[in-house]
């Protein structure tokens, strides 16, 4: 039965995983297509712009004859075709906006199905890190537990409450590894991984 399952969730990720490689492939070749088709309407528009311009050939519109560079003769020889070209790429755009955005929805779904899955295979190494730590903070917790309770002893029972004898070694990591003040570093992680489930609370 496990190794069925196993097998089972091979074959779904090998599934995911084929899934995003294609649905990755089609957003960038729409993708490309997109500023290809963005990068000739600009320079077409850019080239009839400079058409009516009387310093086009100024040094203040050297960046636009840069960027129409590769339209410019061919706007100057037909500008009324260059015009219909713009409005032929603007249907074309549309066009493709809606299909970006259905091709971007398919990635995201195919990526966060993908991510999903890997989070999931990963589960078991980190619930087994979890509770080699938890037993390290429980052990350190105890540890600091007994450090301290010299001190509370001697608080009780010596004429004065506190000794240079008997320095409190543990009062600093009592804040950080005392297991029973929910307040402190060990306590809240261990509220918190029980509160996701990773620990049995």
């Amino acid at each position: 039965m496990l190794a069925k399952s196993r097998a089972t969730g091979t074959v779904a990720s090998t599934i995911a995983e084929t899934a995003l490689a294609e649905a990755e492939q089609t957003f960038a070749s729409i993708d490309r297509q997109l500023a290809s088709l963005e990068a000739e309407r600009d320079g077409i528009a850019i080239s009839l712009s400079l058409l009516g311009s009387e310093d086009r050939y100024s040094d203040r519109c050297a960046w636009a004859r840069e960027r129409a560079r590769d339209f410019l003769e061919s706007t100057q020889r037909r500008p009324d075709k260059a015009a219909s070209r713009v409005r032929d790429i603007d249907d074309q755009l549309t066009d493709l906006a809606a299909a970006h955005r259905e091709a971007r929805e398919v990635l995201q779904h195919w990526r966060s199905k993908r991510t999903s899955e890997l989070a999931i295979s990963l589960q078991p190494k980190q619930r087994a890190a979890v509770v080699r730590i938890a037993a390290a903070l429980s052990e350190l917790s105890a540890a600091v537990s007994e450090c301290r309770e010299g001190n509370r002893q001697l608080a009780r029972c010596a004429p004065l409450p506190t000794s240079l004898y008997l320095p409190d070694v543990g009062g600093e990591l009592s804040f950080f590894a005392d297991l029973s003040d929910h307040r402190s570093v060990a306590g809240n992680w261990i509220k918190r991984v029980q509160q996701l489930g990773i620990l049995p609370k």
